[in-house]
Parts: structure tokens; sequence; C-alpha cells
């Protein structure tokens, strides 16, 4: 039973704001009903760009508006990501408040300080750091490239999942054991490291919803997917468990998930190997779930697992959990697939412009070059 597997949350779930009955508890997507820090969360993930003025005091956002924003120039789809997904991390220091925004899916830490004025809590202070600050591997701004940005996750030998769930168990101890002075030596750094930690998470960013635009082209795989995200999302609201039984072996499991849950379910990160594409899909109203979906060529659902970030990495035996981040793996990610040599892929965007996605193996890794309107815009490389 998924009840079983909430509770059996282990030391972050304790510590967490979002509490466990995100997946048992009816209306979770009301903001009006959850604390101001978990709101601010929500919010954001709705409306990155206007939500922080409600939030954050004058010079916090001034700081955001003017030093961190600038660098997110992909739309709203970059921090709105950052934010559905996150898990809060809290910490307490005097009257001040600290919320620890983690998205494990790009690699990416937001620490907050909260004020309260009046009778509002306020953001005084903010710093969007990388995995790699916290994990004490962050390297300075000149050697920041395309090829090794990507999510620590993605570097590890192994399986998708027991990929994702040992990093994050790993971050998990990290950002629950480490103490306020320590968080609070980042608000110390300086711009050129502040820097640095902006490139690396909006590197990662902006690679997954380059790689997701690709593949949800319409000309391409996008109505296959959108069909398939659709079929599990109704299979699930019918609570049909025949249909479901089909093709996951968590049926039973997944039709104990809430409206709530099922109605926002997005996708995450796509991959693609061998006529299979694999989905990552996730709720921003319980982002500790996530369900892996394997869709074939003629857009049939072969698979579908629910799986729970904290539960199962609490379950993981320590030595599963030791995570090495020297060097990229040479597949850049286990079970989910690499690319082909080289595929190509058009779409035109909502401006009526040509967009060509050019995915190729080049030395043992994998690059990807946007072209708009046959002008080369990006390149990236893992």
């Amino acid at each position: 039973m998924i009840e079983k597997r909430v509770t059996a949350a282990g030391l972050l779930g304790a510590f967490m704001l979002v509490v466990t009955c995100y997946a048992i508890g009816p209306a979770q997507a009301d903001v009006g009903k959850v604390n101001v820090f978990e709101r601010f969360r929500i919010e954001m993930a709705f409306s990155p760009r206007t939500t922080a003025a409600r939030y954050m005091n004058p010079a916090a956002l001034a700081n955001w508006n003017n030093g961190t924003l600038p660098y997110f120039t992909g739309g709203d789809k970059e921090l709105s990501h950052f934010f559905a997904l996150a898990m809060i991390v809290p910490k307490v220091k005097g009257a001040d408040f600290y919320a620890i925004y983690f998205n494990p899916w790009v690699d990416g830490v937001l620490l907050t300080q909260w004020k309260k004025e009046a009778e509002s809590w306020k953001i005084e202070r903010f710093y969007l750091a990388s995995g790699e600050r916290l994990r004490g591997q962050a390297t300075p701004q000149a050697v920041i490239t395309n090829s090794n940005i990507p999510p620590a996750w993605m570097w590890q030998k192994g399986g998708f999942v027991q990929n994702i769930l040992s990093y994050y168990k790993d971050m998990r101890a990290r950002l629950v054991y480490k103490t306020v002075e320590q968080y609070q030596s980042w608000f110390s750094l300086d711009d050129i490291e502040r820097k640095a930690d902006l490139l690396r998470v909006m590197l990662r960013m902006r690679a997954r919803v380059v790689m997701n635009a690709g593949f949800f082209a319409k000309d391409k795989g996008g109505a296959l997917l959108t069909g398939a995200i659709s079929k599990l999302k109704y299979d699930l609201l019918t609570r049909d468990t025949a249909a479901l039984s089909s093709y996951s072996k968590d049926a039973s499991l997944l039709v104990k998930l809430t409206p709530d849950i099922i109605k926002t379910l997005r996708q995450n990160w796509v991959f693609y190997n061998n006529g299979v594409y694999s989905l990552v899909i996730s709720s921003p109203v319980a982002p500790r779930f996530f369900i892996l979906m394997d869709v074939g060529a003629t857009g049939r659902i072969r698979n579908a697992g629910l799986n729970d970030l904290e539960s199962m990495a609490s379950a993981l035996p320590q030595s599963a959990s030791t995570v090495r981040y020297a060097k990229p793996a040479a597949s850049a990610i286990g079970a989910p697939p690499t690319q082909p040599a080289r595929k190509v892929q058009t779409y035109t965007n909502a401006n009526g412009e040509r967009v060509e996605i050019i995915t190729e193996k080049r030395g043992g890794k994998v690059t990807m070059t946007t072209r708009i309107n046959g002008v080369i815009t990006e390149v990236l490389t893992f």
C-alpha cells in the first residue's frame, strides 16, 4: 500500500515541511491551506517572474530581479520546473527561518533566509547554489563547460532508478546535517562564485528544456508521448486497475494517488534509446514521487513504475548510496538510454521559427546543437 511507503520515509522526511499527507489527503494543491514557505514554492512554480515581489523584501527582490533572473533567458519553464519539483529542508536559528529548496533533477539548491516583518514572513537573503557547492566540488566559472554540468546522477554507472536514489540519499544527508552557520557562509561568497553557481544550475535547467522540446515536437514523438501521458492520467483518475495492470506492476499503488497529484503530473526528463522513450513524470503537489514510464514507437505504454525518492532512498543500504562524482561514466545515464549516432529533430516553435535539434555522438560524448532558422543558437555536450 502506498500509505506504508510514504510513512517509511527516512531522516529528511522528519524535517520536511512538505508533509507526507500529500499522498493521501484532499485539496493539497490549494495554496491557501499550506504554510508560507510551501506557498512560495507553489506560486513560484506557476509564476516565477512575478511571485517574488510578494515574498521578498526590497533588497532581496532587487537581487532576484537584477542578479538572478537575467541568467534565465529561456522563459519561465526553467525556473518553474525548479520550484515545481523542489523539496524543502527547514532550518531555524534564533528568530530567523531558513527554507532550503532542493531540486534533485537539476542538482540545484536555493537557500532562503526568512524574517518575520509585522505579520508576514519575508525573504531577506537567498543564494542559488549548485549541487557542487553543497558537495565541496565547486569549480571556477572559467572551467564550467557543457560537458561537465549534467546532474550528478547522470554520471553514475547503473540503472536510472538506482542512480537517482543513491544520489538523493547522499544529498539528503548533506542537506540535513549541514549547520545554519555553514549555510550562512554562502551569503559571503563573492560575485564570481555566485555567478559560477548560477551558470551550473542554469545550464542544467536549459538542457532539460531543450531536450524535452525536441522530443515533444508535434512532427516527431510529441503526439505519441502526449497521448501516453493522457492515457496514464485517464487510467489513474478512473481507477482502472485492469488497464494499469496491463503495463504496470505498481497498479495497486498507482490507483491510490490522489486526483490532485494525478491532474498535475508533467514530464520531467525524457530519454530515448532503441525505439523506446523513457519519461520521468512528476507532480508539483508531491515532488518526492515520480513515475518512470516507457513508451514504444507506436505510443503503447510498456511500463510505468511508481517511485518515492524519500522512502526508497532511505531503504537503500549504505554501500549503495556511496556516490562518486569524479567524472562522467561512459554512458551519461544508466538504464535510460544513450542517443543514436546522429538524430535530427525539426519543429516549428510558437513564433513560427524553424527549430532543428541535432543530436550526435562525438568522441564518446553526446553533442546537442540547436538551430533556429538555420542559425546555431546553442551547443550542449554531455
